[in-house]
């Protein structure tokens, strides 16, 4: 099996220098990866072949810290993997943690291609597996060479999503601490342990125990229809997906879509028209050009609308009354772990639907902001004219 490496930064790739961590350029992870893991890896798969996936960030082509992605380069990652993908069996995507979720997530949107009624026109057939590591891969030799660090969690992860890519789950997977899971799915539930992320709504596509075993009944089936499955260069999947992801780069900088969480705030009724610190943060977001806007609700789906009585008149109701009216999309979202949006079970949320606000169901903040993201570019994408 031939394994495309895309190594975009992180602690994954980090050494120790006098400062803190600072993360190997391209090419000294690779040649520290091949002499070091490669052998590792081949003694459990004898044809385990690599090949590393150029892929840089901003001006100077280099890596980045995971803090410090922006929506382009996601495309990026995914323009990168969709060029190359007729060279490999495989891609691992090695990435830093604080936004692992939200590439895990965008990326199984961006690599689905959906023509003008909404129905997949591409779909992936070979294994994208995220992965990275609370702690470096490497550590760095009094002769400026490298070797593995010793009890770190990279070399289980990175093992563990090779086996995954053998495995041949033909979807955007995440794997961390023995679980591999679905992209879209996961969030980071922990800063200070191995055990980093997790899927609340969602069982784990397989685990590792002293066998890898795979849930072939919660796992994506390859494309049932040949003339979907991602192919080589030239096919219509390949070529439908290729022009759909130039022009969601073109244009992602230009889409906004933001997360807002529900918090106790002060309000007031007793003047009209009522007035609402939540609110006034609102309208400013929503005033800096939102096309939509993920609501971080409390519970099951409920969102303070600013009067309690009468939600009508509270100052929230209004400014997402009128942002709905101007065009920005609400989705309705819990704070909640785990658990579904119901908004319709309380009367605290039930006025969310007055102003057009949509339930996510199970889907996490994170996904959905993805995906809102994904839909609002392609709604003007070859005339699809999506309301």
């Amino acid at each position: 099996m031939n394994i495309g490496i895309l190594y975009t930064g992180g602690t994954i790739g980090s050494v120790q220098g006098i400062d803190g961590l600072y993360p190997l350029d391209t090419s000294g992870f690779q040649q520290a990866f091949d002499e070091n893991i490669l052998p590792i890896l081949k003694s459990q798969y004898k044809d385990c072949t690599l090949g590393y996936i150029d892929i840089g960030f901003g001006p100077n082509n280099s890596t980045l810290d995971s803090t410090n992605l922006q929506p382009e380069d996601w495309c990026t990652i995914a323009m990168a993997i969709l060029k190359a993908y007729n060279s490999y069996d495989a891609f691992i995507v090695l990435h830093g943690t604080d936004t692992m979720a939200w590439t895990a997530s965008i990326l199984s949107f961006l690599m689905t291609g959906l023509d003008t009624h909404g129905n997949y026109n591409a779909l992936l057939s070979k294994p994208v597996i995220v992965t990275g590591s609370q702690l470096p891969l490497f550590v760095e030799k009094e002769d400026k060479s490298y070797t593995v660090r010793f009890n770190t969690d990279a070399l289980q992860n990175v093992c563990g999503a090779v086996t995954s890519c053998y495995e041949g789950v033909p979807e955007v997977c995440l794997y961390f601490d023995s679980k591999l899971m679905r992209g879209n799915r996961t969030v980071k539930t922990n800063a200070s342990e191995f055990k980093a992320f997790s899927t609340p709504n969602y069982p784990n596509l397989g685990e590792y125990g002293l066998e890898f075993d795979v849930d072939n009944k919660v796992v994506r089936p390859l494309p049932t229809d040949p003339d979907l499955a991602l192919s080589q260069e030239g096919e219509s999947a390949y070529n439908t997906l290729l022009a759909q992801l130039n022009y969601i780069k073109d244009n992602i900088n230009n889409t906004t879509v933001i997360p807002f969480p529900a918090f106790p705030a002060y309000y007031d009724t007793s003047v009209k028209p009522n007035t609402s610190v939540l609110g006034n943060m609102l309208e400013a977001c929503i005033n800096q050009g939102v096309d939509g806007l993920i609501l971080e609700s409390y519970g099951g789906g409920n969102f303070p609308s600013g009067n309690p009585d009468t939600p009508e008149n509270g100052a929230i109701y209004k400014i997402l009354q009128e942002a709905n009216n101007n065009g920005t999309v609400i989705v309705d979202c819990t704070q909640v772990l785990t658990g579904t949006v119901n908004s319709q079970t309380y009367a605290a949320g039930s006025w969310l639907a007055e102003v057009g606000s949509v339930g996510a169901y199970d889907m996490t903040p994170i996904a959905a902001a993805a995906k809102l993201t994904y839909l609002k570019i392609l709604s003007h994408y070859n005339n699809y004219n999506w309301d």
